[in-house]
C-alpha cells in the first residue's frame, strides 16, 4: 500500500526534493534516509487505515477521521500524507478484520490454545512494531513521530478480534 501512494503521490514526493535541492551527494544521502524510514511509514500506513493514524510532529494527527497537520519536515517521504481527512480510509480495517478470519480458520484446526498462542504472538508482535515505529527525532517539533503505541495496538487487535470473533462463531455454528 505504500509504495502504491508513493506511485500516486511521486509529483509531490518529487517537488519535495527538488525543492531541498540537495545535489549528488545530499541527494544519496536522501534516498538513504528515505529507505531507512520506510519500515516506519509502512507501520503508519497501517495506523492510518485501521483509524488510529498517526503523527508527523509535536501537535499533529492524521488519521481518517482528524487532520491536523502543523509544521512537518521537508522529507520527500511525506509527500504520500492525505491532504484532508478521509473517513473511507476506514475500509481499509477490513484488512485487519481479514487477518481475524485468516488466523482463526489456520490456528483453529489445530486446537483453541494454538488459536490464543497465535492471538497473544499477533498481539505481542503488534506492539513490538508500533513501539520500534513510534519515537520522537531530534528537535521538539519533531518529540511526537509515529504511532500512538497503545491505540494502534487496541485499534487492530480489536480489528482482528472481531474477524476472528466472527469466525469462531461461525464455525461453532457450523459445527452444532
Amino acid at each position: 500500500m505504500l509504495f502504491a501512494l508513493i506511485l500516486l503521490n511521486f509529483g509531490q514526493v518529487k517537488n519535495i526534493t527538488i525543492s531541498l535541492q540537495p545535489g549528488i551527494f545530499g541527494g544519496i544521502l536522501l534516498l538513504f534516509l528515505n529507505i531507512l524510514y520506510l519500515p516506519n511509514a509502512a507501520v503508519a500506513v497501517a495506523a492510518y487505515f485501521s483509524g488510529t493514524g498517526f503523527a508527523v510532529g509535536a501537535g499533529t494527527l492524521v488519521s481518517p477521521y482528524w487532520y491536523h497537520l502543523g509544521q512537518i519536515p521537508a522529507l520527500p517521504l511525506l509527500g504520500v500524507l492525505p491532504t484532508s481527512r478521509a473517513p473511507i480510509a476506514l475500509v481499509g480495517a477490513i484488512f485487519f478484520v481479514g487477518i481475524g478470519v485468516l488466523l482463526a480458520l489456520w490456528s483453529l484446526p489445530s486446537g483453541f490454545q494454538t488459536f490464543l498462542q497465535s492471538f497473544i504472538f499477533t498481539t505481542a508482535s503488534l506492539v513490538i512494531l508500533a513501539y520500534c515505529a513510534s519515537g520522537s527525532l531530534i528537535t521538539s517539533e519533531m518529540g511526537a513521530m509515529g504511532v500512538s503505541i497503545w491505540k494502534f495496538v487496541l485499534s487492530v487487535v480489536g480489528e482482528i478480534a472481531i474477524g476472528a470473533g466472527v469466525t469462531l462463531a461461525v464455525k461453532s455454528r457450523k459445527s452444532a
